[in-house]
């Protein structure tokens, strides 16, 4: 850790706060109105910004229950040493904070900001740099997801690139670990 160095959270959420019916629809999203966390990443910037290291947590990973202060619209947790909890859920048990503070105290590295998106803002941002380039080892088609890809190499746009972010049913043992 250096003070010239920036370290950043970065999280994708699950909220579909704010979605009508039709983009729910095209975005298949499902009705789950719970605020989970799909992708959590911790950024780290070198002095100078030369230097950029980025570590993927995935979301199912298991860490201890931290306190996490009750705000408006969470519930809060008491801090409890002998339990554990999955990480996607501390945004919906205390919102960014909580996700913040865990993730700090886990890794034991400080960090300086975060910063979230929802489903609409990642396909929003996917679209607006163009699309994005992806390769797939063999074909997928998950169903939940709405992804149907054959073998190799494709360049894809927002809706299909959450669709990719999201596939996991019907890939490995169904979660991102």
């Amino acid at each position: 850790y250096s003070t010239d160095s920036l370290n950043l959270l970065v999280y994708g959420d699950d909220n579909r706060a704010g979605l009508t019916p039709h983009q729910q629809f095209v975005l298949r999203t499902g009705h789950d109105q719970s605020n989970n966390t799909d992708t959590i990443m911790l950024v780290h910037m070198s002095p100078g910004r030369h230097h950029v290291t980025v570590i993927s947590i995935p979301r199912d990973t298991m860490v201890p229950v931290y306190e996490c202060d009750r705000v408006p619209g969470h519930s809060g947790q008491q801090a409890n040493p002998a339990g554990s909890v999955q990480i996607n859920s501390l945004l919906q048990i205390g919102g960014p904070t909580c996700l913040w503070k865990t993730v700090e105290q886990m890794t034991g590295v400080h960090i300086d900001h975060f910063i979230g998106i929802g489903m609409l803002g990642f396909v929003k941002v996917v679209n607006d740099l163009g699309g994005v380039n992806v390769c797939v080892p063999f074909k997928v088609n998950d169903t939940v997801s709405g992804l149907n890809l054959k073998a190799g190499e494709h360049h894809i746009t927002g809706i299909q690139a959450l669709a990719f972010w999201r596939t996991r049913e019907a890939i490995g043992d169904g979660s991102d670990l």
